[in-house]
């Protein structure tokens, strides 16, 4: 179940049939309602900002990029070819996704544009450090 975002005086609540609610979060009062993606996938990740923009991912790998406002206006909607259940991450100018084979690194331009690389299961306990040949990504710990 998708957690709500607040930023800058707005609730936005993402239900997991991929319907979008904005809410004034001083008054309550339901700014829009709208329904992401093309339907038949579920949200489960929960919505993340930067860089000025909404991000909201489905379970199929669907990224809608939201500006934030009063009004609903998507901007764009990128695709993986993956599942995602994961919240993506946002780190350093780059967004993280954590899908069912591999994590995925994007930046902006002018950084590493996409890194992909192969996710691996711990055993409990261990440490598993994903890395690139030139800098680590990212420190996870199983439990």
């Amino acid at each position: 179940m998708p957690t709500p975002l607040v930023l800058d005086g707005r609730l936005y609540v993402l239900r997991d049939n991929g319907t979008l609610l904005s809410f004034d979060a001083a008054t309550g009062e339901q700014r829009y309602r709208t329904r992401l993606g093309r339907g038949g996938s579920g949200y489960t990740a929960s919505a993340v900002a930067g860089g000025g923009k909404v991000y909201l991912t489905g379970e199929m790998c669907d990224t809608c990029v939201v500006e934030p406002g009063s009004e609903f206006r998507l901007l764009q909607t990128n695709s993986l070819d993956a599942i995602c259940m994961a919240t993506p991450a946002i780190a350093d100018g780059h967004l993280y996704f954590r899908t069912d084979g591999h994590l995925i690194a994007i930046a902006t331009r002018g950084m590493h544009s996409l890194r992909c690389l192969p996710l691996s299961i711990s055993p409990p306990g261990r440490s598993l450090s994903i890395a690139s040949a030139r800098d680590p990504i990212l420190m996870l710990q199983s439990s």
